[in-house]
């Protein structure tokens, strides 16, 4: 009788234990999510995310690029943000792309709320129009 009870306790703790596995599971493959937003000769991907919503650093990077792309300019824009025309690219500009084309976000610097965010390729000389853009929005949840 004694070793009845205790397989029947080893197999309700290996019933419970995978099921903690299976849940861990679960919650790491919905941290694991990410944004990704095409527009004609562009794709960018931002992540990590939880469907649309961003919290602390994530990374902004353009997937793809137009060719003869030289220089990628990162933008936001949302409430309480100066248009983009006046302003220009206001996160930050990789002009290398030796390392793909990418841009650490610190989503922490805004208050929670919708936002877009901008990829926009171009070429270092002046006068030039983009030569693509592609842009997402997402929900910063600090």
């Amino acid at each position: 009788m004694k070793k009845l009870i205790l397989w029947i306790s080893l197999l309700i703790l290996v019933i419970v234990i995978s099921g903690c596995i299976s849940e861990k599971a679960k919650k790491t493959e919905e941290t694991r999510t990410e944004v990704r937003a095409k527009m004609g000769n562009m794709e960018m991907v931002i992540a990590p995310t939880l469907n649309n919503t961003v919290k602390d650093i994530v990374t902004i990077t353009a997937t793809k690029v137009a060719a003869g792309t030289e220089i990628v300019a990162f933008a936001i824009q949302g409430r309480g943000i100066e248009d983009l025309n006046k302003t220009g690219p206001n996160l930050g500009i990789d002009s290398d792309g030796s390392d793909g084309w990418n841009y650490l976000f610190d989503s922490l610097t805004y208050p929670n709320g919708v936002y877009t965010i901008y990829t926009i390729a171009g070429v270092l000389k002046n006068d030039t129009p983009p030569l693509g853009g592609v842009t997402a929005q997402v929900i910063i949840q600090n």
